[in-house]
């Protein structure tokens, strides 16, 4: 709709009105577009006037004053140069502000990172893996997100980043939490993978948390949910080695008092 245009870029409702009046009827008096458009008389003149100020309209003199609109061609150049140069304007502010904002944002977050979308905790984990230049310490608490449902190949194709960082000549090394009943069987042959393409397992009752750590120097810890209705992760990622150090001494001393994959097999007796 015309009207609601151009009370978009500027107009008031009686200019626009009166800008509709003079783009359908020609020349008119004021007298003529106050009474098509509806505007009040005590009004019609001042709205006229900006119109004309503004170069949408001209005046026609006579012994009555007659008002038409100047080609919109060129009536609206000066309005789209301006909205122009408004466009460029907030180009350039946007810029600026986001690097403004990335740079308090990297000072905020150069020690730690928190993510709460589940993919995008995988793609994380998946992230630090490939980043990985010697070790890799993981604490595998349960429950385990993937579950035991997967087939052999949905396992291998999950473990691709893994597999990838072992042939490079990275050392992986992994603490899980033994599982029970059921799930003895579908855990036993899902970490026997993984130590059938290079990585080392050892097998603990219980472990503190779940933490993938890198290196020494980045750690990505999960926690769960305190509500104990669902099963929902926060995971935080944090590059500092206060923490970092202190989380592989934890990391050794579960390894050191923990099974190995055949031990827990020969004790659970599934041999």
């Amino acid at each position: 709709m015309i009207e609601k245009k151009l009370q978009d870029n500027g107009f008031s409702k009686y200019e626009s009105l009166a800008y509709i009046t003079l783009l359908h009827n020609g020349q008119l008096t004021a007298g003529e577009v106050s009474r098509m458009a509806g505007i009040p008389q005590g009004k019609i003149y001042s709205v006229l006037d900006s119109l004309e100020k503004r170069g949408y309209c001209s005046v026609i003199l006579g012994s009555v004053k007659n008002y038409r609109l100047v080609n919109p061609q060129l009536a609206f150049n000066d309005l789209l140069q301006k909205q122009k140069n408004s466009l460029k304007e907030l180009e350039e502010l946007q810029k600026e502000l986001e690097t403004s904002y990335m740079s308090e944002e990297r000072a905020s977050s150069d020690f730690f990172q928190v993510l709460t979308s589940k993919v995008g905790q995988v793609e994380k984990f998946d992230d630090l893996i490939r980043r990985t230049g010697k070790n890799l310490y993981s604490f595998n608490k349960k429950p385990y997100a993937t579950g035991f449902t997967r087939t052999l190949d949905e396992i291998k194709e999950a473990s691709r980043p893994l597999e990838d960082l072992i042939k490079s000549g990275a050392r992986a090394q992994a603490i899980f939490e033994a599982e029970t009943g059921a799930n003895r069987q579908p855990f036993i042959n899902m970490v026997s993978y993984y130590q059938e393409i290079g990585e080392e397992i050892r097998i603990c009752d219980n472990l503190p948390l779940k933490m993938l750590l890198i290196d020494g120097n980045v750690a990505m810890v999960s926690l769960r949910s305190n509500d104990t209705t669902k099963f929902k992760l926060t995971s935080m990622v944090v590059e500092h080695t206060d923490l970092t150090n202190a989380l592989e001494e934890i990391f050794m001393l579960y390894w050191s008092k923990s099974r190995t994959l055949a031990e827990y097999i020969a004790e659970e007796e599934l041999l």
